[in-house]
């Protein structure tokens, strides 16, 4: 987890006041947006908690979640707080660190009755993983309010989320969980508003909530003082999972298998060498065939310098399975999606293409060891046109890199990281958060079909390349800015 934040959001002010009485002394940050983050060390542990009420809501809370993150950059979101319980072995106060957020909203209202059209976003597995050691060890139990006993169960389930506010067993709604989400543990009205803006950013995401009532027509009357305990439980229990997180690694900095190769207070560069020669790259159109509406998508490549990375056919066919999951598991690909492509002796590409939104996202292995992925770059808003924000790209390029480092898969000592940008057709210079480019829409766009794309003329040590990932997307996203100045003069 390569950044040092931890963003903690909450839909109510009772739930961030639960959240804030075990965060001390919190400084204040009033972003652009008129959105206030509170910001603090958590003691003990290498991570900063960025604590913002977003409230009630799923468009309300995707909103402000959204913003949040492109703020923060952060290693992972928590949404903490209280909701009403489902399942009648789940009592007052007890946690739902849930597995999955169903999106109950979905469906067509036909002659037979509506017919549900389930969306869902499931958990991120580190985060589950800790909360589970968490759970067992009970070392989330010294955040607790003094005296609060018993203590709470913690319940590993899906819950539901959508705009209405439940509080009868007997209605449409009622039927509707029972038939097509009996596994939800609990509904709530954001979870599903932030998983969806978690996972357009490609950060991980946790749902942590205390269960305040059971949504069965008595929530004014059966209180008694549960949605501040249970309040005080989630966030309890979210504290306590970020505390045994893995420690943050800076950017630029190695992680603990690479500390031996850099001295106490150093950071670490790439170590660039020139080639005699530019290697072969095969581009994103040489990979899969581009439609005519395709948006523009940034590609990257990793490409072996030698030939110790070339692949069996039957490991390739193994990894088909292995991309698409580890797509999914680090946001590339829903987790419903359909993924297309198949292994073939060449290599294994999975991708994932909307017509209709013009999109298109991939990872692949060929069978010379090169590694490939893209997505589509963000539009602006109410346009066709992509931006091209320097920013962003080195952003994206740094978490693309460490998901093709992850791909179990050998690679030689040495390899070329090259990037690029295709369709370049309709693409400006601006900010992903501002509605228009700078200087207005006809500025920096350029008209031609030409790719920009960085020369394949450098390698980097393969080792290094783990300990100065952000640095290396930096020199990348410089030399795209290069291109596209060169190519639009």
């Amino acid at each position: 987890m390569g950044s040092n934040r931890i963003v903690v959001l909450t839909a109510l002010q009772l739930e961030a006041k639960a959240v804030r009485k075990l965060l001390p002394d919190l400084t204040r940050h009033n972003l652009s947006t008129g959105t206030i983050v509170q910001e603090v060390a958590l003691p003990g542990t290498g991570y900063n908690i960025c604590l913002v009420c977003t409230g009630p809501g799923n468009g309300q809370a995707a909103v402000i979640a959204e913003r949040v993150i492109n703020w923060a950059d952060p290693a992972a979101v928590l949404f903490v707080g209280i909701a009403g319980g489902l399942k009648h072995d789940i009592a007052l106060g007890d946690i739902v660190a849930a597995t999955q957020v169903d999106d109950y909203r979905g469906g067509k209202d036909a002659v037979g009755g509506f017919k549900a059209r389930p969306k869902a976003w499931v958990a991120a597995h580190l985060l589950v993983q800790v909360a589970q050691y968490v759970e067992a060890t009970q070392r989330w139990t010294k955040f607790l309010p003094e005296g609060d006993r018993p203590v709470p169960n913690v319940h590993f389930k899906p819950i539901a989320s959508g705009d209405v506010v439940k509080d009868t067993s007997d209605s449409p709604l009622a039927m509707l969980l029972d038939t097509s989400y009996n596994d939800a543990a609990a509904i709530e009205m954001e979870a599903a508003g932030v998983a969806e803006a978690a996972q357009h950013r490609r950060v991980d995401f946790l749902v942590v909530r205390g269960i305040s009532d059971r949504s069965d027509g008595n929530k004014s009357s059966s209180d008694g003082g549960w949605q501040e305990r249970a309040a005080q439980h989630a966030a309890a229990f979210a504290i306590g999972v970020i505390t045994e997180l893995p420690d943050p690694v800076p950017a630029g900095r190695p992680g603990p298998a690479q500390d031996s190769a850099v001295k106490s207070g150093e950071v670490a560069e790439p170590d660039w060498s020139l080639l005699g020669q530019a290697v072969n790259v095969s581009w994103r159109t040489d990979l899969q065939r581009p439609y005519g509406t395709e948006t523009s998508a940034l590609e990257l490549h990793l490409v072996p310098v030698g030939a110790g990375a070339r692949l069996q056919v039957l490991r390739l066919q193994a990894l088909w399975g292995e991309l698409l999951q580890l797509g999914r598991a680090r946001g590339l690909f829903s987790q419903a999606g359909a993924v297309e492509g198949e292994p073939t002796s060449g290599g294994s590409v999975a991708f994932a293409r909307d017509v209709r939104a013009g999109t298109n996202t991939g990872l692949a292995v060929l069978q010379g060891g090169q590694r490939s992925v893209w997505e589509a770059l963000p539009k602006f808003s109410g346009h066709s046109i992509a931006v091209f924000d320097p920013q962003y790209i080195a952003t994206r390029l740094a978490a693309l890199l460490g998901l093709l480092l992850a791909i179990p898969a050998p690679l030689p000592a040495r390899i070329v990281p090259v990037a690029g940008i295709s369709p370049a057709t309709l693409l400006a210079r601006g900010e992903v958060d501002t509605p228009t480019p700078r200087n207005g829409i006809s500025m920096g766009m350029g008209w031609n079909d030409q790719p920009v794309r960085t020369d394949a003329v450098e390698s980097v040590s393969t080792d290094g390349l783990h300990s100065t990932v952000a640095q290396v997307a930096e020199e990348l996203a410089a030399r795209l800015d290069q291109a596209l100045h060169s190519q639009r003069r």
